[in-house]
């Protein structure tokens, strides 16, 4: 399955980036940095629609360029190679030819919602962001507006947002649920102890 014109420029800047910062493999900060960078893209497109500050996030991402050093080989860490596996594997279940950047983001949130987000999107991603709110129904819905209109996925009936903060905070994920609460504008101390004194002691 081939890369988009957009995907390969992603992955050139990608490239870049982790080269002027020194890294010796690039890490999905540099692609999301690289995506970002696409103003043209689908994947900017989707995420603008939803409301999320694009150019925010690409200031918060970048990089602290470094005095270059000799060229080193530069190659995809393992959470890349994971987000690469992924977005293929987006790609075809959406019963598309090719992967473009919005398969590629839809993967890095995957993966962040799985399981980088505690490791890297809390530390070094978004040091001024802690937690971003991505809702994937809604983001891959907007994709398919863009790139399929005749095929956007039915929106599901939306559980409350009560109900999906209850949700995160059984699930010990209190980051997540005060950036929901901070999404949808709510007042999170608030909310989260009107929701705690339904659980009890948590």
């Amino acid at each position: 399955m081939s890369f988009t014109h957009n995907a390969q420029i992603a992955f050139s800047i990608s490239r870049k980036i982790a080269g002027e910062t020194d890294s010796p493999q690039i890490e999905p900060e540099h692609l999301f940095f690289g995506i970002l960078s696409l103003q043209n893209s689908t994947a900017v497109s989707a995420l603008t629609a939803i409301g999320i500050p694009c150019d925010k996030l690409k200031e918060i991402l970048a990089p602290e360029v470094k005095e270059k050093k000799p060229t080193q080989k530069i190659s995809y860490s393992e959470e890349v190679s994971t987000v690469v596996r992924m977005a293929g594997e987006i790609a075809h279940r959406w019963n598309h030819q090719y992967v473009g950047t919005e398969h590629l983001i839809f993967a890095i949130f995957n993966l962040k919602r799985e399981k980088y987000c505690e490791r890297r999107l809390k530390g070094s991603f978004f040091q001024s962001e802690p937690t971003v709110y991505i809702d994937l129904t809604e983001l891959k819905r907007e994709i398919f507006k863009i790139i399929d209109p005749d095929n956007v996925p039915t929106e599901p009936e939306k559980p409350s947002i009560e109900d999906v903060v209850r949700s995160l905070i059984l699930k010990s994920r209190y980051a997540d649920a005060e950036a929901l609460c901070r999404h949808y504008r709510i007042e999170f101390d608030n909310f989260g102890d009107a929701v705690k004194e339904s659980l009890g002691d948590f």
